[in-house]
Parts: structure tokens; sequence; C-alpha cells
């Protein structure tokens, strides 16, 4: 049944997102079990796409590369639970039922199409060791925007079918999450600039 939710929202997401949330949904354990999976896979593909990058392109980010990756599964854990009570109280503003766990165990099903970029970057990385041109390499890497963009649309979908949203809204909804990210970052780049400036760092 896992790999059937899986590749259901992979081939015909609209259909399985309705089978996955509809009546008593799947297991919430089970959703935490493929949010887990799909970040360790993401990390260890980051893992090795570091190994395997040749140090010109690195410019010394090796070991913190590697950490980064290393920390992917818990990034995509506090991810898939904080984007799915943001996604939550933006479709109760928008008068929909509140239906937090439909959506958090609805939206797990989305985050195996990232191992997809962690894949895309390995594939960079043999390249780059390859000595293939660099433009053929960063083309490869467009295809991690295509699949960003895919993610997006399955949260979208999974917004829409879980609270019954017009797209618009579904969208606007899915699109929370990374907004409050980019906020957060904002302001912790904001902070380290002004202790920067003062010295402090």
């Amino acid at each position: 049944m896992l790999l059937n939710d899986v590749g259901g929202v992979v081939a015909r997401p609209r259909r399985q997102f309705a089978a996955i949330a509809g009546g008593a949904g799947r297991p919430l354990l089970t959703a935490g079990l493929v949010v887990g999976v799909s970040g360790a896979a993401l990390g260890l593909l980051g893992v090795v796409a570091n190994a395997l990058e040749p140090g010109r392109r690195r410019a010394g980010t090796g070991v913190a590369g590697t950490v980064l990756s290393a920390l992917t599964p818990l990034f995509l854990l506090v991810f898939w639970m904080v984007g799915a009570s943001l996604v939550d109280a933006a479709a109760g503003l928008m008068s929909a039922e509140r239906r937090r766990r439909a959506f958090l165990v609805a939206s797990a099903y989305a985050m195996p199409v990232l191992a997809g970029y962690g894949a895309v970057r390995v594939l960079q990385a043999l390249l780059d060791r390859g000595g293939v041109d660099a433009t053929v390499s960063d083309g490869v890497g467009l295809l991690d925007l295509l699949l960003l963009l895919w993610f997006v649309a399955l949260l979208a979908t999974a917004a829409r079918v879980v609270y019954d949203l017009s797209p618009l809204n579904a969208v606007a909804a899915a699109l929370l999450p990374f907004a409050a990210i980019t906020g957060v970052l904002a302001v912790l780049l904001t902070v380290a600039s002004l202790l920067h400036a003062g010295g402090l760092i």
C-alpha cells in the first residue's frame, strides 16, 4: 500500500491524495516514516554529491555541505510538521474546515519527490568530476527547479483536496511554509549582519 500511495501521488496526485486523506486516512506513523525515509535519502544523496564534487567547485564548503546534508532528515521533518500547521491555519482563514491531521498525512506522500533533487545533485557532481563543461552541469541543475515546482504543485494539490480550496487559494496556502522559511532566513541574515557590523562576530 505504501508504494502504491507514493506511486499514485506521482502518477495521479489528485485522486491519490483524496484516497489518502479520505475516510480514516492513512496512519500518521506511516506518513512520518515516508518523510523520514525521504529525508534520509535526500541527505545521503547530498553527502555523496558533496564527496564527489571537485574541490574547485566546492570552494571550501565541503565540511559545511556534508553537515547540512546529514541534518536534512531533521530539517524535512520540521518543515513537514510546521508547514502543515501553517497550511491548516491559512485554510482556516479561507473559511475551510480545519483538517491538520489529514493534510499532515497527505502532504507526507509528496516528500519522496525531493529525493530527485538529491539525485540531480549527484549527477551534477559526476559531470563536474568527469570534466564536462560547466554549462552542461548547470543546465542539468535546472531539473532541480522543475522538481521544486512539482513539489509545490503536489502540496497545492493536497491542500486543494483536503480543504476543498480553489486552485489559487490552494497554491497560496502551499507557498506559505516557503514564505515563512524565507522570512526566518531574512531575519537571521539581518541579525548576523548587525552583529558582524558591531564586531561581535
